[in-house]
């Protein structure tokens, strides 16, 4: 085999072993960006099912359905009167677990998690409208089908 035929036969191997690297990157680059801009919960819904509030904490539910391996972070929730548009900051670190037996689904991917937060001392009883913000730290896994 000559030289001539060698480094055919290599530039052929190198442009092969290219376009396969370069197709893995793409697809990586559309799986990354899929990820990136995905909802964290499908077919979700949070709601206080404890309003009007008249007791110690006002209790949440979530349910649905998660895709992705997430961690809540930086959780900030106020509740507003907005008859006397008076705004109350809930601390959520001191939420209390009323149920959560598949912690935000890490098992199933179905969400059924309830949890209370204490109703902050100038806090009156009546009916409020509770806003509840979250980032969230996602993980990206493969799953098999």
């Amino acid at each position: 085999m000559t030289s001539s035929e060698k480094h055919k036969i290599i530039k052929a191997v190198l442009n092969v072993v290219s376009g396969i690297s370069m197709a893995v990157i793409v697809s990586l680059g559309i799986l990354y960006i899929g990820f990136n801009n995905a909802f964290v919960f499908n077919n979700a819904g949070i709601a206080v099912t404890n309003n009007p509030v008249t007791g110690d904490q006002i209790n949440f539910i979530l349910e649905g359905s998660r895709r992705h391996e997430c961690v809540l972070t930086k959780v900030r929730s106020d509740a507003y009167d907005d008859a006397t548009g008076e705004r109350f900051a809930l601390n959520f670190a001191r939420k209390i677990y009323i149920r959560s037996n598949d912690y935000l689904g890490s098992d199933t991917g179905i969400v059924d998690h309830q949890w209370g937060v204490p109703v902050p001392d100038d806090m009156y009883p009546g009916l409020y409208r509770v806003t509840l913000y979250s980032e969230f730290e996602c993980v990206l896994t493969f799953q098999k089908n």
